[in-house]
């Protein structure tokens, strides 16, 4: 078929054929963008409510971790005061016990105090 017989053609199908043609194509084009749009909108209707959730639980965690620092922190100066006290009470305990034996008494030695 030459280019010379296209004229013919288009003529023979007529204005309306070409325009259906064409509007054809470009209709099944917009119903695919229509959709993808529909599609993109469901998405974020689906991942926003996620999005917003993970952000709250997001912010949750920050203050649990801080709260979790302070504990720890707390704890931690604590034990160092319990440990000094320990130490001073084992010190204590052995020069009471040291004392008593020089004035004469039969004293044990100290139990260990135990880290508890």
């Amino acid at each position: 078929m030459s280019f010379d017989a296209w004229p013919e053609i288009l003529s023979g199908i007529g204005g309306a054929g070409v325009g259906g043609l064409v509007s054809g194509v470009f209709g099944r084009r917009k119903a695919k963008a229509d959709e993808a749009a529909v599609l993109s909108s469901v998405a974020v209707g689906l991942v926003q409510p996620l999005h917003n959730e993970l952000t709250d639980l997001r912010g949750e965690l920050d203050t649990v971790r801080a709260e979790l620092d302070a504990h720890k922190r707390a704890t931690d100066a604590r034990e160092a005061v319990r440990r000094a006290a320990m130490a001073a009470h084992a010190e204590w305990d052995t020069t009471m016990a040291n004392r008593l034996r020089a004035a004469g008494f039969d004293v044990p030695e100290p139990p260990p105090l135990a880290a508890v």
